[in-house]
């Protein structure tokens, strides 16, 4: 995924193909509102070229779009249900939620938090997310 996020902020992701598979990787892991840029920046670009793939990239926006508002709207939750938890996959799940929706200070405050916990399966992934949210945001990592 970070090498997908570089890629677009870049503005080297070319291949259709790369756009829908990130979109779907974003949404799998509760990145909605990321895969809601990541489909339209592809659609307003052109990047889909046959209407077989707009179609599919239409619908696929479509439902990123309903998931990154739910996802909004559980925010408050989440984040309570984060704080009770005793391991860090909570707030790992919150963290990469967050940096979907660019709110890039909470995001580093959960990812950091799910890593001082622990109980991760792979903490690697969530301390190079925070590093992201850090440079996004332009603060120290």
């Amino acid at each position: 995924m970070q090498l997908f996020r570089l890629a677009v902020d870049v503005n080297v992701l070319k291949n259709p193909a790369d756009y829908t598979e990130m979109a779907q990787l974003d949404m799998d892991q509760g990145a909605s509102s990321e895969s809601v840029r990541v489909l339209q920046k592809g659609l307003d670009g052109n990047v889909f070229t046959e209407q077989r793939e707009k179609d599919k990239n239409g619908r696929l926006l479509a439902a990123a779009q309903k998931r990154a508002a739910a996802d909004q709207a559980a925010l408050p939750q989440r984040t309570a249900e984060a704080s009770a938890s005793p391991d860090g996959n909570k707030d790992a799940s919150l963290g990469l939620a967050l940096l979907s929706m660019q709110q890039y200070p909470q995001a580093i405050e959960a990812l950091n938090g799910a890593l001082k916990k622990g109980g991760l399966q792979n903490p690697a992934r969530y301390a190079v997310a925070a590093g992201h949210c850090a440079v996004e945001s332009g603060q120290q990592g």
